[in-house]
């Protein structure tokens, strides 16, 4: 598959043939586990590189993510012994959730590694106007000098 080439506004439409590409793959069995590698945006000066495994989905890799990038989280209350009402039923719902949270996933990572390279264009150009203003100090204070 190809990478994934979204400008700097995009919509979730234009993330469906992506989404559609991981269904796909998963029903078909292709891939035994999927990785996503990206930037993840902690300041304007830090951005961390991460890796997240997004299938299968399981409570320990969710837990070295959460380490990684250093986010406090406590675990729901278990509701062991408890009869729940799901429609249409358990499977289809867990199916369409953990659907839910590899979108979410692979979103929440284009946009992360977006912010970093905003961040880095920002920086990259304020060092670049800081140093074109001391560059025309320079000239103008040589300037001043040879004209005198």
């Amino acid at each position: 598959m190809g990478s994934l080439s979204a400008g700097d506004v995009y919509s979730e439409a234009e993330m469906l043939p992506l989404f559609s590409f991981f269904d796909i793959s998963l029903e078909e069995r292709s891939y035994k586990e999927i990785k996503l590698y990206f930037n993840y945006f902690k300041n304007t000066m830090t951005q961390i590189p991460t890796q997240s495994q997004i299938y299968p989905v399981t409570q320990e890799s969710f837990d070295k993510l959460l380490t990684e990038l250093d986010i406090a989280y406590s675990a729901p209350a278990r509701m062991d012994n408890k009869e729940l009402l799901v429609e249409p039923d358990t499977i289809v719902y867990l199916k369409e959730l953990k659907r839910q949270i590899r979108n979410y996933a692979i979103a929440s990572a284009v946009i992360q590694n977006k912010t970093g390279e905003h961040a880095a264009r920002m920086i990259a150009m304020k060092s670049a106007k800081d140093n074109a203003s001391g560059f025309v100090k320079s000239l103008t204070l040589s300037y001043n000098k040879a004209r005198q």
